[in-house]
């Protein structure tokens, strides 16, 4: 069987809020906080230690180069009041060969490249009196590409760039979109010890996220009394770790410093049953998350179907 995996991932979210995640309302940048994929949403978002996951570009850079097999993955969260938030992935590792021979030659690397996709539908507009101006909506976008090394057989590093993307159609004078544009860095580390058999199940993650990451709003040519003003968004830490038993569970553990809110716990396990079904549990900052998983051949191809269920409070 080819060793290509895709990652085919349904991922539903149900919310009671109007903001996007707790952890993420109030601050720009809100949807690149919330976490992608079904799989890692079922594990508290707690990913940033794991080395298995085609979403690691978003969730540690370092962690490509440790992947087993080139992975694509795609993400939809439906989420209530009109909102919803996409993925779309694709994440490899690069181990250049020899010219002489089959075996690996110099230094192992990985990249992945990856569309993150927020929106809202729906929403009312009124003027400064109350009086209804109909509606509008909202798209964020995140472009990123991602690129790692592996100067260690036990540790590598990476990182993420990406470019950003707001929107507002039809709000401005002439129905014409009010636009903000902006970049991000994301820098990680990841380390795997292999030392003995029991800690080479183990991995470690730090990733600094959204470094000088920033919306840039310019309503000058819109508006006669436009202005400039530039959106920043909050530096997360997040530390993991990731540890397999053996014959068992897959435990992970996050923890995630927000600049303006302080630490938040992430983490879950997950269970791999008959090689087959795949069961999960996980916490996020202060709720438990679940999620179901199936295993399957498509083309030749290994494939995985994944559902996560998240009631925020």
């Amino acid at each position: 069987m080819k060793r290509v995996r895709f990652l085919l991932a349904a991922l539903v979210l149900i919310s009671t809020e109007v903001a996007w995640a707790g952890e993420s309302a109030g601050q720009a940048g809100a949807f690149l906080r919330m976490g992608v994929g079904a799989r890692a949403m079922g594990l508290g978002a707690g990913l940033t230690g794991l080395t298995d996951d085609g979403a690691a570009g978003y969730y540690n850079p370092a962690a490509l180069p440790f992947l087993s097999s080139p992975q694509l993955t795609f993400s939809l969260a439906i989420l209530p009041l009109d909102r919803h938030l996409n993925y779309i992935g694709f994440a490899t590792r690069l181990h250049p060969k020899s010219k002489h021979t089959s075996s690996p030659s110099g230094m192992e690397a990985g990249i992945a490249l990856g569309w993150i996709n927020a929106g809202v539908s729906n929403i009312d507009l009124r003027d400064f009196n109350g009086k209804p101006l109909g509606s509008c909506s909202n798209s964020e976008h995140a472009f990123y590409f991602s690129f790692a090394l592996k100067p260690q057989s036990w540790a590598s590093i990476g990182f993420s760039a990406k470019v950003l993307y707001n929107r507002f159609p039809k709000l401005a004078e002439e129905e014409k979109a009010v636009t903000a544009k902006g970049f991000g860095l994301d820098f990680g580390i990841f380390i795997n010890p292999r030392i003995n058999s029991f800690w080479r199940q183990l991995t470690v993650g730090c990733v600094v996220q959204d470094v000088k990451s920033k919306y840039t709003w310019n309503t000058e040519k819109l508006w006669e009394k436009g202005t400039s003003t530039v959106n920043s968004f909050p530096q997360i830490w997040r530390f993991g770790v990731a540890y397999r038993l053996s014959n068992g569970p897959l435990l992970v553990l996050d923890l995630h410093h927000n600049q303006h809110q302080g630490w938040k716990v992430h983490g879950g396990a997950e269970y791999l049953y008959h090689r087959l079904l795949v069961g999960r549990v996980g916490y996020n900052q202060d709720r438990l998350v679940f999620g179901l998983g199936f295993r399957f051949s498509i083309w030749k191809y290994d494939a995985q179907l994944d559902y996560a269920y998240d009631a925020n409070p």
